[in-house]
């Protein structure tokens, strides 16, 4: 995985609850009220893992069939890791939790932030702490 062209939001919070959380089924899916467009597009799951709450809107698939996601849940969207530092702090839990080590630094300026797991060792640094952790942790467990 080349991080430096990794696409930052939906699609980098996808890849983070996919490889690192365990997420399965990856859908892609719209917005009811885009049903005919199809112009933007939403990265879902069919699995989150977990018992979680999703989301009650109706969306479409790529064939245009409609998805429910009340209950019981269809659809699962990943929490904004990259971005929400409460969602990023989830992922370093889990890793934690399998026995890595983690460390979140920044400069004196706060212009960026340095992630670190450790076993495998692994360093990030990105403009923000979320950002950091989340590049750190796709990284440390593709090795």
């Amino acid at each position: 995985m080349d991080f430096a062209t990794l696409v930052m939001g939906s699609e980098l919070d996808a890849l983070v609850a996919e490889k690192v959380m365990g997420w399965k089924d990856r859908i892609i899916v719209y917005r009811w009220k885009d049903k005919s467009a199809r112009k933007h597009s939403i990265i879902a799951f069919k699995d989150d893992g977990k018992d979680s709450v999703g989301d009650y809107s109706a969306y479409v698939n790529e064939a245009g069939e409609k998805i429910y996601c009340g209950r019981p849940h269809q659809l699962f969207f990943p929490p904004h890791y990259s971005v929400l530092m409460e969602a990023a702090w989830e992922v370093v839990e889990h890793l934690v939790g399998k026995g890595m080590e983690f460390s979140l630094q920044t400069n004196s300026h706060m212009k960026d932030w340095r992630a670190e797991f450790e076993n495998p060792d692994v360093e990030v640094v990105a403009l923000s702490a979320p950002l950091a952790i989340c590049l750190a942790a796709l990284k440390a467990v593709e090795e």
